[in-house]
């Protein structure tokens, strides 16, 4: 080998060196991008890992959540047959007011008809009460003079008694007087 082919050797050597070194630090850059990247990835993953954390957590809220709110829809249901049986019954009701109520004007129209023919029997009675009284007050005009003509002559007698009492007890005085003399006569004659 001549001194030429062992510098061309050593030249290839060289520039393959060179190219190797080239490719090496290409290569190591590309390592440390690939580094960067990885570590980049390991902290996405850990927020991606953090992240599936969250939902599951939030999955798990939302389940209890739906949960509650099958429980909720539950008793709303129950609620509403409550209401839908509730109804029927006031439906019910209202019927029964209604019957209630055409009774009731029923007997209001009755009522009235009676009214009507109390008022009319009053109007009636009214006339005769006032018939009654022109009569009774009458009676008691007739009645009162009658009445004074009785008392008159009652007070009449009674004068009459009075004037007879006091006769009677002038003339008891007077016996009385009498017997008195008389005894007194006769207790002197003895």
């Amino acid at each position: 080998m001549t001194q030429e082919e062992r510098d061309n050797i050593l030249l290839e050597l060289k520039n393959g060196q060179n190219i190797i070194s080239s490719n090496m630090l290409e290569l190591n850059n590309k390592v440390i991008s690939l580094e960067n990247e990885i570590t980049n990835l390991k902290g996405s993953v850990a927020n991606l890992e953090n992240g599936v954390t969250n939902l599951e957590g939030s999955v798990a809220n939302l389940e209890n959540g739906v949960t509650n709110l099958e429980g909720s829809v539950a008793n709303l249901e129950n609620g509403v047959t409550n209401l839908e049986e509730s109804v029927a019954n006031l439906e019910q009701s209202i019927a029964s007011l209604e019957q209630n109520i055409i009774i009731l004007w029923e007997k209001v129209i009755r009522l009235e008809k009676r009214v009507k023919s109390l008022e009319i029997s009053h109007s009636t009675l009214y006339g005769t009460v006032k018939h009654i009284d022109a009569t009774v007050m009458k009676i008691e005009i007739e009645h009162g003079e009658k009445l004074q003509i009785l008392f008159d002559a009652d007070l009449t007698r009674n004068e009459k008694i009075n004037d007879q009492a006091k006769m009677l007890i002038e003339q008891k005085n007077t016996l009385e007087h009498y017997a008195d003399e008389i005894y007194f006569l006769k207790s002197k004659v003895q």
